[in-house]
């Protein structure tokens, strides 16, 4: 990496607020910049007992998603150490990979090898980065986008060999992970949804209020019997929860596991749905079912966050969606008052769960109706 010939400003962050304004703070004063990474952990961690300095780090991805995270990480570094290799990157790769002569291998620290092929052998392969993180002692992994990054074995597999995983812990990924279960937590913290098959249906915490740790809430148990109740495994079954909870078409049939556009069918008629129901359990199967109302002249609206790990969560900002991509647009379709509300909605979801780290919560935002607005999370 070519160190610039100018030094960087201080980093600034803005933070939105309820009230639709945001305000800004220096992360670091300009005449008190940090001698290493333990004067930086000691400066914001007032029990001793708590610091984990992080000095080298698995990056378990590749392409862009690697090149932004440690040019990123780096930029942080020159701002708050003026030396940006204070913090080493172990990065993962492949024979086929060092092929493509990728930025990412580049500028890393080091690169580590595993097998070739389909990501199962490699990137998405949780054992291979287990071990690779533990023969190269690093303190974290990122594990980037997409591949093993949602897969709660990863997190769990690296704390019990005590190495810091940079996202959320794996009981959240276990209690989001799944469309019934999220969307029976949504309306458990009174996140109003659209009519689907698990209507009313809430979970019961094993504990309550706030923790001495300050984080917020009591374990989340959603018991098969209550996860049961919203799943539909027939036509008839399906037909049945239509009626019950007051489900008009257009309707989706949606694959709990779905992804991307596997597992979601829309139906008009009774003919459709007979049509699409085994279509759904081809395309994911073993996943379980479950019915939602249809939005129309509705819009996808995100709302960004960020939770530690004593359970504070804060809200950055909201963004539309709905059509863009690569490009964060604000969003102004919602008025003010309905951005706050979806940013509470989503802030009290994260620390109901316990989340950590940066996330985003995906809201779905019907327009043109008089009524309360609804969105399906």
């Amino acid at each position: 990496m070519v160190r610039p010939t100018t030094l960087p400003s201080i980093q600034t962050f803005r933070v939105s607020k309820f009230d639709g304004t945001s305000s800004s703070s220096n992360l670091v004063d300009q005449k008190n910049l940090f001698n290493d990474i333990d004067d930086f952990v000691n400066h914001f961690c007032e029990d001793p007992t708590k610091a984990r300095s992080i000095r080298k780090i698995l990056v378990a991805t590749n392409g862009i998603a690697a090149v932004n995270y440690i040019d990123s990480v780096r930029k942080l570094l020159m701002q708050l150490f003026r030396n940006d290799r204070i913090i080493k990157f172990v990065v993962l790769t492949t024979e086929q990979e060092i092929q493509s002569k990728a930025e990412y291998l580049k500028i890393a620290d080091k690169l580590v090898f595993f097998p070739a092929g389909a990501n199962t052998n490699n990137y998405a392969n949780v054992d291979e980065i287990i071990e690779l993180a533990t023969q190269n002692n690093v303190d974290a992994v990122w594990a980037g986008c997409g591949h093993a990054r949602e897969n709660p074995q990863l997190p769990e597999e690296l704390g019990k060999r005590n190495i810091v995983f940079i996202g959320p812990p794996s009981k959240v990924m276990f209690a989001l992970d799944d469309k019934i279960a999220s969307t029976i937590i949504a309306q458990t913290v009174k996140i109003p949804t659209i009519e689907w098959s698990g209507s009313g249906l809430v979970v019961e915490s094993t504990g309550g209020g706030e923790k001495k740790d300050g984080s917020g809430g009591g374990e989340l148990e959603i018991s098969k019997e209550l996860y049961l109740k919203a799943c539909v495994s027939t036509v008839e079954e399906g037909f049945l929860a239509m009626k019950e909870k007051n489900i008009s078409y257009p309707v989706m049939i949606k694959a709990s596991k779905g992804y991307g556009r596997k597992g979601t069918r829309k139906c008009i008629s009774d003919e459709e749905f007979r049509l699409n129901f085994g279509r759904v359990q081809d395309e994911v199967p073993g996943s379980s079912i479950f019915l939602m109302k249809c939005m129309v002249n509705a819009r996808h609206i995100e709302v960004q966050l960020f939770g530690d790990h004593y359970g504070q969560v804060v809200p950055i900002f909201t963004r539309d969606c709905s059509i863009q991509r690569r490009f964060l647009e604000e969003t102004s379709i919602a008025s003010p008052e309905i951005q706050r509300q979806m940013q509470m909605d989503a802030v009290n979801l994260a620390k109901k769960v316990g989340y950590v780290s940066a996330g985003t919560v995906e809201l779905t935002k019907e327009f043109g109706k008089t009524e309360n607005p609804i969105w399906e999370y």
